[in-house]
């Protein structure tokens, strides 16, 4: 089952008010995770807990599971032998590299206190 933003949109008529909006932030983000790219989120009080959220369904599969294959599997196989390499390969799943910059509690505070609250999430950036 394939969904796109024209189900999005049935589900939620109110978003077209804002679909070009949506378009770009869909178009930027399937380039990024094209090209095997790192998606980053961020967002303060709720919307911490919002993007913390969003990384985990990148992680991990939402609807449709994201079975593992390709040359993880194979060098797997490769290494542990071929029931050992297909049961640790059927255990994970394949996911979207993505981190929540709001998930570094000890980094956050201790960049905030020394240096700029505001600048929080763009140094991560920086240097990530």
């Amino acid at each position: 089952m394939k969904y796109s933003i024209s189900d999005l949109y049935e589900r939620f008529p109110e978003l077209r008010k804002i679909d070009y909006s949506i378009n770009d932030a869909f178009s930027i983000l399937e380039s990024s995770i094209a090209k095997d790219g790192t998606v980053f989120t961020c967002g303060n009080g709720g919307s911490a807990s919002d993007a913390d959220h969003i990384v985990g369904e990148f992680l991990k599969s939402f609807l449709i599971r994201r079975k593992v294959y390709g040359k993880f599997r194979e060098d797997a196989v490769k290494v542990l032998g071929e029931s050992e390499g297909n049961r640790i390969s059927d255990g994970l799943e394949d996911g979207i590299r993505a981190i929540a910059l709001t998930s570094h509690p000890a980094f956050s505070t201790a960049y905030a206190n020394d240096s700029s609250a505001a600048m929080i999430f763009a140094q991560q950036l920086h240097v990530l």
